[in-house]
């Protein structure tokens, strides 16, 4: 493999690797047999191929072929490039650079960060569906968390304490989860990742079926101030009653009506 020198001036593509790298991807060091590797093992070929081509948007040569491992012998996608220069600067980082790069272009941090660690699960009760980004450093989970501030987004966090049992991990696992119909569909279209967006159209038609008109929202408001729950308002407007709850967890209903909108 060609040793190509990176671009690794502050881009939305960097960003986007970094984002990558803190997740799923990794650098390697071996000086003694001068192998400086950045790579990302995947099972979607769409992710392995976005990893690829962000690799060769800042100058780098990488491949992608099929490996196959484990007693299953399950196939996975390797993406590889030999950067010494690369490998250097990501291993120096600091957590304040890291912020840096990943504060001047949060979008694409976020969408590398999310096709590595995050999920959307459909719900099995209620309808409609949950949005996870799971990592053990809790340092990159409050930055992540901050970014999606920033960007209009109310994520929560979870944190999960690991059995005394277990062997494979003792550090803590934490989750930023997003749980509003209305910010879901809003994370797809402005961080659009590639992977783990369900765009095979069920998905984005129940996400649609949350977004309700504005003369909707104001009804529901007004059955609250008549003293009714969310669940029996849910039942007489005909809509989710979850809907309805994460409507009355934002006092303005101003703001309820252009969330719905954007």
């Amino acid at each position: 493999m060609s040793m190509k020198k990176p671009n690794l001036k502050p881009s939305p593509t960097l960003s986007y690797i970094l984002g990558v790298l803190l997740g799923d991807g990794c650098c390697y060091a071996n000086p003694k047999r001068r192998e400086y590797r950045v790579q990302l093992i995947s099972k979607d070929e769409k992710f392995a191929k976005s990893f690829y081509k962000a690799l060769t948007e800042i100058g780098l040569n990488p491949h992608i072929r099929y490996v196959t491992t484990g007693i299953n012998r399950n196939t996975y996608f390797l993406v590889r490039a030999q950067s010494k220069v690369l490998v250097g600067w990501f291993k120096q980082l600091t957590q304040n650079d890291i912020y840096e790069l990943a504060s001047k272009y949060p979008i694409d941090f976020i969408r590398g960060f999310y096709e590595s660690e995050g999920s959307l699960i459909k719900r099995t009760w209620g309808g409609g569906y949950d949005l996870e980004i799971c990592n053990t450093e809790k340092w990159i989970v409050d930055m992540v968390v901050e970014l999606l501030q920033k960007l209009g987004f109310n994520p929560r966090i979870k944190k999960c304490i690991p059995s005394s049992k277990s062997i494979l991990q003792k550090k803590p696992t934490y989750y930023i989860r997003l749980r509003r119909q209305d910010e879901i569909a809003k994370f797809m279209r402005i961080v659009s990742p590639c992977i783990k967006n369900n765009i095979d159209k069920n998905c984005i038609g129940a996400l649609k079926r949350f977004k309700h008109p504005p003369e909707v929202i104001r009804k529901a408001f007004e059955f609250k101030k008549c003293g009714y729950g969310y669940k029996r308002i849910g039942k007489m407007l005909g809509i989710s009653p979850w809907t309805v709850r994460d409507w009355f967890r934002n006092k303005n209903i101003e703001e309820v009506i252009e969330d719905g909108r954007n």
